[in-house]
């Protein structure tokens, strides 16, 4: 057998910038699959989406490239070997020498990972990381002239991002780590490769919207929930046309919304949906003991069922055998790694802090049934947060970028395994975790002390004036009576708190206005009271 490395053609980054952007990420995602060793695959696909204007899938990608470069591992030798072989010719006509020409390819994978770092502008840490990286490149190639000028350019574009950072921390002591970045080629919160989206894939028919309609109503009869009922509808985009003439813009996957309604007349108090969460995590308080598995309260019990190898709590044997059967094991045997993850939680007591962890429960979920993470039983039919109104800004949260390789490295998921857990999924679950958990209180202070997430239930569209409420026992009931075809409505704020905050709080949380009839009425009152001044 021969023990020649296999030699694949590994496309030059001239070559991919001619590809449409997306053909060329698809693309070096097929290569990656079939050879997930291989550093160059990884850095030319970092290239590949930082043109595209994904600089945190970008971070990502080069940092594969740079960890299995350093691995040394026989297959990364192999297939640097392999591409060093078929670039020979024009190495040898450059002078360049074999180990310098691979020293080269690594400080390019450092150099791209650290312009991923600078553009994406997280947080202080990442441009740290970045300015390190460039240190590091450029003293492995002293006497390489062009690398030096462009690393030395981005150095500088590197401490001036940081020192703007630290001179906006310095009047946003209170700084909540979200930015906004431009992502000209998502639409409602998907990646435009991303082919697991029900809604955008739906033609803009009526037959389409009824074929949607049917697949959401599936899901509730499932649940039982006779009274209620999904329906879809298209909302049309209103812009400002030639003279003035409004006309409607091209529709897109965020241009369908879901609503539930009220198939009969609905009495106070009555539930009018039961469903059981997706997943549910809690902070594991001293003084709120709540089931593992379904987050009821437990310190009451008399009995506790306890797993029998790392003493986690749960309220019953069922939910003891559930939680071993769908996700627990493969938790089981790593939980050490992330009682970090429960210290940080436990420390902020907020959702941008908290959801992590429901996001390592789904990748447990995940690795033990061997179901692709954006495939798990009820996540499909969740929409990712995606809060703004342009539809091409999007706000992400540092700890998402943060979190990802620690996550892979709990779970030990290597190289053969990057694509089915690939940043963009796993983002792209963290939104969907962020704009659809229900946030569980502690009963002593009222702070976040655990999240719960639902398929159904997050269908349930916002009002400040609602007819419905989300209880603690995993159902929705009426608030007051409720019409045949009426629309059910939940809130998504504080209902008692004034028209001007709980419009920031939407608009930051949910990148809405709401236009409600008692935002409206509120409105009106304000606008009567502010003419009776002048």
């Amino acid at each position: 057998m021969s023990t020649n490395p296999r030699k694949i053609r590994v496309p030059a980054q001239e070559d991919l910038a001619n590809l449409p952007p997306n053909q060329s990420f698809q693309h070096m995602t097929g290569l990656i699959r079939k050879h997930p060793h291989n550093p160059i695959l990884w850095h030319n696909r970092a290239y590949v989406v930082l043109q595209m204007g994904y600089p945190d899938q970008a971070i990502s990608d080069a940092k594969h490239a740079c960890d299995l470069i350093k691995s040394g591992q026989p297959q990364v030798v192999s297939a640097l070997t392999s591409y060093l072989s078929c670039n020979l010719e024009k190495n040898i006509r450059e002078n360049i020498e074999f180990e310098h020409a691979e020293r080269k390819f690594a400080c390019e994978a450092l150099y791209t990972y650290a312009r991923a770092l600078i553009v994406s502008r997280f947080q202080g840490d990442d441009l740290k990381i970045a300015l390190i990286s460039l240190k590091d490149a450029m003293s492995r190639l002293p006497h390489d002239a062009d690398f030096q000028i462009k690393a030395k350019r981005l150095e500088e574009q590197g401490k001036k991002e940081y020192h703007n950072f630290l001179e906006y921390l310095k009047s946003n002591k209170d700084h909540i780590a979200l930015r906004a970045i431009k992502r000209p080629g998502m639409r409602d919160g998907r990646y435009p490769w991303d082919t697991m989206d029900a809604r955008g894939r739906t033609a803009r028919t009526k037959e389409g919207l009824r074929e949607l309609d049917k697949e959401y109503n599936e899901v509730l009869d499932k649940l039982g929930a006779s009274k209620v009922e999904a329906r879809f509808a298209i909302c049309y985009r209103i812009t400002g046309g030639p003279n003035n003439v409004q006309e409607t813009t091209g529709f897109t996957a965020d241009d369908l919304q879901v609503g539930m309604y009220a198939k009969r007349p609905i009495r106070n108090g009555e539930s009018v949906l039961c469903e059981r969460a997706i997943a549910n995590v809690n902070l594991r308080l001293n003084n709120d003991v709540r089931c593992e598995h379904c987050n009821v309260v437990c310190d009451h019990l008399v009995r506790r069922h306890e797993c029998p190898r790392c003493q986690i709590i749960y309220c019953s044997t069922r939910c003891r055998k559930e939680a071993d059967a769908t996700y627990h094991k493969v938790l089981c045997k790593r939980h050490h790694q992330f009682e970090w993850f429960f210290e940080q939680a436990r420390k902020a007591r907020t959702t941008p802090v908290t959801f992590p962890l429901q996001v390592v429960k789904l990748f447990a979920m995940s690795l033990q049934t061997s179901t692709p993470l954006l495939e798990l039983p009820g996540i499909t039919h969740l929409r990712p947060w995606s809060p703004a109104r342009d539809g091409v800004s999007y706000l992400i949260a540092s700890t998402v970028t943060y979190y990802y390789p620690r996550i892979l490295e709990a779970f030990e998921i290597g190289p053969e395994q990057w694509l089915d857990y690939d940043y963009w999924i796993y983002e792209t679950l963290c939104r969907m975790i962020m704009g659809n958990s229900f946030r569980i209180q502690a009963r002593e202070d009222g702070k976040t002390s655990g999240l719960k997430i639902f398929e159904a239930t997050s269908w349930f569209n916002h009002s400040c004036d609602p007819n419905c409420q989300v209880s603690g026992v995993d159902q929705v009931e009426a608030i007051r009576p409720i019409s045949s075809g009426e629309e059910l409505t939940i809130t998504y704020c504080e209902s008692d708190i004034p028209r001007a905050d709980r419009q920031d709080k939407l608009e930051l949380s949910f990148g809405f206005e709401c236009t409600c009839s008692r935002c409206e009425a509120e409105d009106v009152v304000t606008v009567t009271l502010g003419s009776m001044m002048i």
